[in-house]
């Protein structure tokens, strides 16, 4: 393979190091710092294989647009590492040949991505949905997964069911948290015991009382009747409160009560109820920043946190995503009245390569689409959604339809979680493309930025960590810095754990 790197600045010897770790033999890499002298070498009879940029820096006035010019679409894959701006700059030209990879890029990453770029796909199954091919099993309780994260996980739920201790579960959203909560009741000594989950941050907060220890008839408007809460519900079983970290402050006071006492007084009664309940807690907001900001009880939190248990994003765990893949297809294809058969080898790899921001949750949802949609036996590249094949420098034919109307699933949905998550993913998609700066990302959703920022509080999405190889969202519970707003530069270098990262503001 004959490789050329443009390295402008000359201060990407890791980019480099990772190049030569895919020449062999007669293969050769070409360094250099002009756009001119690559120009000249795609243009005479032995052009490059591939030629991989470093930064959009004057991309502009490029020689390579004019060899892409003169091409009349016949170039090698010209791959050019960049941030989001860089890359909606770069897509704008509309060049097939040009292909992005968003900093930050980890090695692995980088040869994935590569490996996508240099690879048709010629159809061959990489995964088969056949009944005979193996079936994934849920591995663990309600849980899919082999991978090194995973069996950790696996020990500590183990360890943690056969106790009645209160546990607190952390995690981004569409990890599992709730899966993981149902596995802890399935495997503890209350299993044949009620399991009842609560979404703290779905209800409204003047019911939050007496959904929680119920109330008396005539306890206030609307009360015709007696009803018991979800603690006496929950007797003698467990209780799952997830997005604990939603309720507020005087709820917390009243909820810290019961865990130390285990007495419930429903709403407009003076007697308490003596209640077993066994508490799993789960949360994606960093809820020691809560805690510093003055939005949640310590008493409360070291009250719940007895025993922490964190549920690992997505891309930690990359090698369990055929495992998902095999165990989802199985589920929709008994939905529909075309099932698939499998996913090409370069489709799966596309999969494998994506950094799934809404982790398994998001994943779940991709795969729905690709088969309810889906036209031919074996899913291929072109069933993958556009934003997955851009992310991972697959070229996109399809235009991407702001208005497209989703599947109604054949068994319903929540249409409350369902509109919340559109609206979560357009977003991020609005500070992908524009870096996190808020203030572009508000105009191109038509919004004030007051209004965006107040979103990202709620919804608990902070900017990206690129400290990591990896482009990973921390729920910190609160809005990205305001350093998120200043502009970016199209420079990179190594990051101090080997990544190439991109030098914001620097």
């Amino acid at each position: 393979m004959y490789i050329v790197l443009i390295d402008r600045k000359k201060d990407s010897p890791v980019l480099e190091q990772w190049l030569r770790e895919r020449c062999e033999g007669d293969d050769e890499l070409v360094v250099l710092d002009r756009d001119v002298v690559a120009a000249q070498l795609l243009r005479s009879d032995s052009p490059p294989d591939l030629v991989v940029r470093n930064g959009v820096e004057a991309f502009d006035t490029s020689y390579l647009l004019s060899v892409a010019a003169e091409s009349a679409g016949d170039l090698p894959p010209v791959v050019i590492l960049c941030d989001a701006a860089g890359e909606q700059k770069v897509r704008d030209l509309g060049e097939p040949a040009f292909r992005t990879v968003r900093y930050p890029v980890s090695r692995e990453r980088f040869h994935k991505a590569l490996d996508l770029l240099l690879t048709t796909d010629d159809g061959e199954v990489g995964l088969s949905f056949g009944p005979e091919s193996p079936r994934p099993e849920l591995h663990f309780g309600y849980l899919v997964g082999e991978s090194t994260p995973m069996l950790r996980l696996y020990r500590m739920l183990e360890r943690v069911a056969r106790t009645n201790t209160t546990c607190l579960i952390t995690g981004e959203s569409g990890t599992g948290k709730e899966n993981a909560a149902s596995t802890i009741h399935s495997l503890s000594p209350r299993t044949d015991q009620a399991n009842v989950p609560v979404n703290c941050g779905a209800i409204p907060s003047e019911l939050v009382e007496s959904h929680f220890f119920g109330h008396k008839r005539g306890a206030f408007t609307g009360a015709v009747s007696d009803r018991d809460g979800v603690f006496v519900a929950a007797d003698r079983g467990t209780l799952f409160l997830d997005e604990v970290g939603e309720l507020e402050l005087a709820m917390q006071v009243k909820l810290l009560r019961v865990l130390q006492t285990g007495d419930v007084q429903p709403v407009g009664s003076s007697k308490t109820q003596k209640t077993d309940v066994r508490i799993v807690a789960a949360t994606n907001r960093d809820l020691d920043q809560e805690m510093a900001d003055g939005n949640f009880r310590e008493d409360l939190f070291y009250r719940l946190a007895v025993i922490p248990i964190r549920m690992p994003p997505l891309r930690e765990r990359s090698d369990d995503i055929p495992l998902l893949v095999r165990h989802f297809a199985d589920v929709f294809n008994a939905r529909t009245d075309f099932p698939v058969r499998g996913i090409s080898r370069t489709g799966m790899d596309g999969l494998c390569a994506y950094e799934w921001p809404g982790n398994v949750r998001e994943l779940r949802a991709v795969l729905e689409r690709m088969i309810v949609l889906a036209e031919e036996e074996v899913l291929g590249v072109d069933d993958l959604p556009a934003k997955v094949r851009a992310a991972v420098g697959l070229e996109s034919d399809e235009p991407i339809d702001p208005w497209a109307s989703p599947a109604l699933p054949e068994g319903g949905l929540k249409l409350a979680e369902a509109v919340d998550h559109y609206e979560t993913n357009l977003i991020l998609q609005a500070l992908d493309r524009t870096g996190w700066n808020r203030s572009q990302a508000a105009n191109l959703l038509y919004m004030n930025r007051t209004t965006l920022v107040e979103k990202l509080k709620k919804k608990g999405l902070s900017a990206p960590s690129h400290d990591s190889g990896r482009s990973s969202r921390t729920t910190s519970g609160q809005a990205s810095d305001e350093s998120a707003d200043e502009g970016e530069g199209d420079a990179a270098g190594g990051g101090p754990d080997g990544s190439l990262a991109h030098a914001a503001g620097r």
